[in-house]
């Protein structure tokens, strides 16, 4: 057995028996004080509330872990609260509170302790033997001891270890970067994208966006977390976000999770967000209309053209189809467009040129030559129609200055074939390079990059890069002027940073 733990009791709830813990609030928000609190009274252990009434009794003082090595402020603090260094008293970090729980043991503190009379000397040594608190700043300990009495209503996240990531510096990292254990988090993830799903079904898209911000992060990180330490350390990972992998870490499920996503209201809200052309606030109206199923929504007579067609191909929308798929369908639209303009260079973009194994729509680019003037696209439409390969519009043809779009639905010929997602986007040649990579995605990069060229006081669109742009806040003063950009690469090149081939550039949020 390793010397480090004590065998459990007959029941490992009971990891805390026989441990009276007084948790020092400093630097802890009161919800993460209050997890923890729950989690040693839920292990058989005792919370004191106030270590002067009952100083004798109490087994282990535990300190926040950025306040432990903080020597100075650790031992004003453990003075503040006449601490006797002579006592049996353990003082330790909150990583052992967390350690323990991740593995269900009351683990030996050794290798968490902290030792009062190394950190005094520590701070006597480094301020040439001088009482501790001469020639201090007396705001500096009056804070300190304002702190301890005034923390059990303080709620400020606790001190990041690493400064969080910003999208700008997304896309200067590969998405595919090695992961050696990326998958052992993956069951915290999964409770984690269940409330994400939740806020964005409900329309909190800033509350979504931050939890699958965090998502990623921990995707990227690559190794088991386990502790609140560890996961707030990780840039990307907020406090709160961190106090629910902590709240999982020790009871295997999120209090948040059985609360909104176990309501009928948040699963009847998700389903129907699902539907295409529905939005939350439409699948919101839905329910307190009374609609509850899919089939439900068949009898309202409200129903938008594209709320009919999203409903209509439901099961089929929602089923990703492999690689092989996707390339069949891009076959057909590639051998109707060339029978129209032999000249045409068209090309599969979206998630299939990232490199996902599944797509969940085909995303076409199709570049003319700027010399080419046939209206390409309403007669490959009309082509595909005739041949009941495009079944469904649901956006018709749309004009963005010199680029034209268009969203349907298309099904391959044969028995048992589904209705798929097909988005064409037509461009001209002097927008390529800035049209793939715009719809390459991901999203995210997209967002990344082109604050990347914001800062370097240049704007990246679909449609070209522009240099010399004058800017007061996010507002554009001038129009600047266009940068040839004939291939990625060079767009990369031109905004100085390192070149990320497509399937680099799976990030999500």
């Amino acid at each position: 057995m390793d010397p480090h733990k004590r065998p459990l009791l007959q029941n490992k709830s009971r990891i805390f028996e026989n441990c009276y813990i007084y948790i020092l609030p400093v630097a802890l928000g009161k919800k993460r004080m209050s997890l923890f609190q729950t989690q040693i009274t839920n292990g058989g252990g005792i919370c004191v509330s106030k270590l002067s009434a009952t100083k004798c009794n109490v087994t282990h003082i535990v300190l926040e872990d950025s306040v432990v090595k903080d020597s100075e402020r650790c031992v004003r603090l453990l003075s503040s609260i006449n601490v006797d260094t002579n006592t049996a008293v353990k003082i330790v970090g909150t990583q052992w509170i967390s350690k323990c729980l991740k593995e269900c043991v009351c683990l030996d503190t050794k290798e968490f302790e902290l030792s009062v009379e190394k950190i005094t000397d520590k701070v006597n040594t480094k301020s040439n033997s001088k009482p501790l608190n001469e020639d201090r700043d007396p705001g500096t300990v009056k804070n300190d001891v304002a702190d301890f009495a005034t923390c059990t209503v303080e709620d400020s996240p606790p001190k990041k270890l690493k400064p969080a990531v910003s999208e700008e510096d997304v896309c200067l990292q590969s998405s595919s970067k090695p992961r050696e254990n990326s998958e052992c988090n993956h069951l915290v993830i999964a409770e984690l994208q269940k409330l994400a799903n939740a806020f964005r079904s409900t329309g909190d898209q800033w509350r979504a966006y931050g939890y699958e911000k965090a998502i990623s992060a921990i995707k990227a990180y690559g190794s088991e977390i386990t502790s609140y330490e560890e996961a707030v350390s990780i840039p990307g990972v907020g406090s709160k976000i961190a106090a629910k992998v902590s709240e999982f870490l020790a009871s295997g499920h999120l209090r948040k999770v059985d609360e909104i996503c176990g309501s009928e209201r948040s699963q009847v809200v998700e389903l129907f967000t699902k539907v295409w052309g529905v939005g939350p606030a439409t699948a919101q109206s839905w329910f307190q209309q009374g609609f509850r199923t899919l089939e439900d929504l068949k009898a309202n007579p409200n129903l938008t053209k594209q709320q009919k067609i999203g409903l209509k191909h439901f099961d089929d929308i929602q089923d990703r189809m492999p690689r092989q798929e996707v390339e069949q369908i891009a076959a057909v639209v590639e051998t109707a467009a060339l029978s129209i303009e032999p000249k045409l260079n068209v090309e599969l973009c979206g998630s299939y040129r990232r490199g996902r194994t599944t797509c969940g729509d085909v995303d076409i680019l199709i570049t003319k030559q700027d010399n080419i003037h046939t209206d390409i696209l309403p007669c490959l439409l009309q082509q595909l129609k005739e041949s009941g390969f495009v079944t469904d519009d649901l956006v018709n043809i749309e004009v963005s200055r010199n680029q034209k779009k268009y969203l349907g639905i298309c099904r391959l010929p044969g028995e048992n074939q589904k209705h798929r997602r097909l988005d064409i986007f037509v461009v001209p040649e002097s927008e390529y390079a800035t049209a793939l990579m715009h719809y390459t995605g991901s999203a995210l990069f997209n967002r990344s990059i082109r604050l990347v060229a914001a800062h370097k006081g240049m704007s990246l669109s679909e449609h070209c890069l522009l240099a010399g742009v004058v800017r007061e806040g996010k507002e554009m003063l001038n129009d600047g002027y266009i940068v040839p950009t004939p291939t990625e690469k060079s767009i990369f090149g031109l905004l100085g940073i390192e070149y990320r081939p497509p399937e680099e550039r799976e990030h999500r949020l």
